[in-house]
């Protein structure tokens, strides 16, 4: 199981942009670990930037990543995406863009690349053999 939480799920409430709430986002994250844990699945988590000046939630889930002994996709490529789009001068140097029209959601390069991060967490938890298991399913 793939655990990202997105912008909208810290944009509901104006209080969960408030450090006080990290504790309590912290727990959400958690519950659902012990939920994915309890019925045998295993867990990847995903890093996502929600701030690129402050963010109170930095570092959160490579926090529970470490005490959990978990999976990690880091930040780093959601981050790219936004770097690549087409309003960002470095977006025409990184191979961009990755994000729709919209400017927030990926594109279906976008989503390649976030597929591609996904397999490579499996890689490293399960091996290579989940990458040629996968490419001989129909």
């Amino acid at each position: 199981m793939v655990i990202e939480l997105g912008g909208h799920d810290f944009l509901k409430d104006d209080s969960l942009l408030k450090r006080s709430s990290r504790g309590a986002v912290r727990r959400n994250i958690e519950t659902i670990i012990a939920a994915a844990d309890e019925a045998g699945a295993e867990v990847i988590l995903m890093e996502v930037p929600r701030g690129f000046v402050v963010d109170p939630f930095a570092g959160l889930e490579r926090e529970l990543a470490r005490t959990h002994d978990l999976e990690l996709i880091a930040d780093t490529t959601i981050r790219r995406f936004v770097l690549s789009s087409p309003v960002a001068p470095p977006g025409s140097w990184l191979g961009g863009p990755f994000l729709s029209d919209d400017g927030l959601h990926p594109n279906a390069r976008g989503n390649a690349l976030l597929a591609r991060r996904v397999l490579a967490a499996l890689e490293r938890r399960y091996g290579d053999g989940i990458s040629v298991s996968h490419r001989a399913s129909p």
